[in-house]
């Protein structure tokens, strides 16, 4: 019994254990025991730390995640690039990637956002006349300037914001850098650059300083000081110029949203989606190739030197000297007289539901892009106006988000240099002491969102006017949600009020000079309606006079006419009587001519006797 435990004991020991074991057994028996109770603790601590799914280490599923305990800018070292690159790829390549980021420029950016100045009253700054007026010059400042908001003058703020919504969406982040560039024509000399993602970097020089990662230069407190830009593209084939400008933090918009504390650069939206997208265009390539291919056979030729018909068939060579030959549709494959015959059936693997596979993963696409189905794919057809306007809903509200991000970021930033600018380029109502004074009170601004049109006008249309109505929402708020301007909508009611005054004095003035009195009632006052009443009385009559003047002119002119057919018929006896007498006048002539020459011939034949 001794000997089989022994045995047992030594067949999970090692040679050196089991020698110590024969010398000792009592101590080594201890060792062991403890030995199992520690395994026996390890497992079970095993089983408790594992008893979440996610913290599973087994072989079935614990070497499939692939997880990084990095932080996140040191994470943004080592993949950053690849990942923007990959991401840029997909823009280029995927047309579903390309139209999701062009539909966050539209949304986003749509045509522009409106401004409107909101400088108020102010109790010994500034009074009601003066703020009007100084809102008025502000605003019209911004129109003018934001034609020309560029270096070189030739790109708006609508193109600029677009570019930066463009590179956010396609590379997670982007870069806004404020300067000035005196342009002739240009009211101010603020001016906005939008610069590439791939030019903000950490020079050589600076790449031992804890305080510069990633082309940032943060404080102690770890707020940005500055940014290393590139004077050219680091990729640029024709100027490989290596210099870099500082340029301060209060001169950059940096756009980028951050997903983790301590995150200092943003990351491209389509990163938990692009090995996905990335599957999809491949497999979708497959199929494509597999039909080809399944088209290209169209007959087996038996001979009996197959080797050299392929040979003869080579369309060219590989890089090892390889024979190649293309199939095309009706290619025809020659085979021995001996072999069998196997047709390819590429689309073996593809089967019949390709489009429903891909519609399919595209809503997981979707879903980690955070936009609806339809408007990735652009496929409106199965969506009902119950479901359009949910999905609608949905989206509004991501897009809102990005547009505050755009407001408070970049227009938020501007609007008080321009303000300055404007101050001291003389373009304002305020002289430069006034605006030092209070600064805060001339800065004031409220930016009109990008609307979207309505999925169905006139529902939507009187849930609005019920919501006014019930007190649940305002005229104000309304138009602001359908990017309206509500001091510019108020001017426009205002001359259509004024249009339609303008057309009532005019109708007024009309019925006196037709004649028309005015009925009073028995309270003083005219009846509308028999006045409209005989208006339409003496428009009828002038319209029956007019049809009797047409008519009577159309019978005078019948009239003229037969007077004229009959003169013409006159005259044309007349002209036909007068042939007739002309010819009788000349045979008569002719006659008396014959009978003249007959007269002298007597005479002269009587002078001769």
């Amino acid at each position: 019994m001794q000997r089989k435990t022994i045995r047992a004991i030594g067949a999970t020991m090692t040679a050196v254990g089991a020698i110590a074991f024969w010398a000792a057994p009592v101590t080594m028996g201890k060792r062991i025991a403890v030995r199992n109770r520690l395994e026996f603790q390890r497992r079970s601590l095993d089983r408790i730390e594992n008893s979440r799914e996610m913290a599973d280490r087994d072989r079935f599923r614990g070497a499939k995640w692939l997880t990084s305990r990095l932080s996140p800018d040191s994470e943004a070292e080592a993949d950053l690039e690849t990942i923007r690159d990959r991401s840029r790829d997909l823009y280029l390549n995927d047309p579903i990637a390309a139209g999701y980021v062009k539909t966050q420029v539209t949304n986003v950016v749509g045509t522009g956002f409106g401004v409107q100045a909101r400088v108020k009253k102010t109790k010994g700054v500034i009074k009601k006349k003066q703020a009007k007026r100084f809102n008025e010059s502000a605003e019209s400042l911004f129109r003018r300037w934001s034609k020309q908001a560029d270096r070189s003058g030739r790109k708006s703020l609508w193109q600029i914001l677009r570019l930066a919504q463009r590179c956010r969406a396609r590379d997670g982040e982007s870069f806004v850098v404020f300067s000035d560039a005196p342009l002739p024509g240009k009211p101010i000399p603020l001016a906005l650059e939008v610069v590439s993602v791939t030019r903000v970097a950490t020079p050589p020089e600076q790449e031992g300083k804890p305080s510069v990662r990633l082309g940032i230069e943060r404080d102690a407190d770890g707020n940005p000081v500055a940014y290393y830009i590139r004077t050219v593209d680091p990729n640029d084939t024709k100027n490989i110029e290596d210099h870099y400008d500082r340029v301060p933090a209060d001169r950059v918009c940096h756009l980028y949203e951050e997903e983790e504390a301590d995150q200092s650069r943003g990351l491209p939206p389509a990163c938990s989606s692009a090995g996905t997208l990335k599957d999809l265009k491949d497999h979708d390539e497959a199929v494509l190739i597999g039909r080809q291919v399944e088209a290209c056979f169209g007959m087996i030729h038996k001979t009996s030197d197959p080797l050299g018909a392929a040979i003869g068939a080579a369309t060219g060579t590989d890089a090892n000297n390889n024979r190649l030959e293309e199939i095309s549709p009706g290619f025809i494959q020659r085979i021995g007289m001996d072999e069998e015959i196997e047709f390819a059936n590429p689309n073996r693997s593809s089967g019949g539901d390709h489009g429903v596979y891909m519609d399919g993963q595209y809503h997981k696409v979707a879903a980690g892009l955070n936009c609806s189905h339809e408007s990735l794919t652009k496929n409106f057809g199965k969506a009902s106006y119950s479901s359009a306007r949910a999905v609608r809903l949905d989206e509004q509200a991501e897009y809102q988000c990005s547009q505050k991000f755009t407001i408070e970021q970049v227009l938020d930033r501007v609007w008080p240099r321009l303000i300055v600018e404007g101050v001291l380029a003389d373009e304002l109502t305020i002289t430069p002491r006034e605006y030092l004074k209070v600064p805060w009170v001339y800065e004031d601004v409220e930016w009109v969102l990008t609307g979207w049109p309505r999925v169905d006008k006139k529902r939507e249309a009187e849930a609005d006017a019920l919501a006014v109505e019930s007190g649940f929402s305002s005229r104000t708020l309304i138009n602001k949600a359908h990017g309206l301007d509500e001091d510019e909508l108020r001017q426009q009611r205002l001359r259509e009020a004024m249009a339609d005054a303008d057309d009532k004095k005019t109708m007024q003035e009309y019925r006196k000079t037709i004649g028309l009195r005015e009925e009073e009632n028995s309270e003083g006052r005219d009846k509308e309606g028999a006045v409209e009443n005989r208006i339409a009385v003496m428009e009828q009559t002038a319209r029956d006079a007019r049809a009797a003047q047409q008519a009577l002119i159309k019978k005078q002119g019948s009239q003229l006419g037969d007077h004229m057919r009959a003169v013409r018929e006159a005259l044309q006896a007349d002209r036909a009587n007068i042939k007739e007498l002309y010819k009788a006048v000349s045979a008569a002539a002719v006659k008396a001519e014959v009978t003249h020459t007959a007269i002298k011939s007597s005479m002269d034949a009587a002078d001769k006797e």
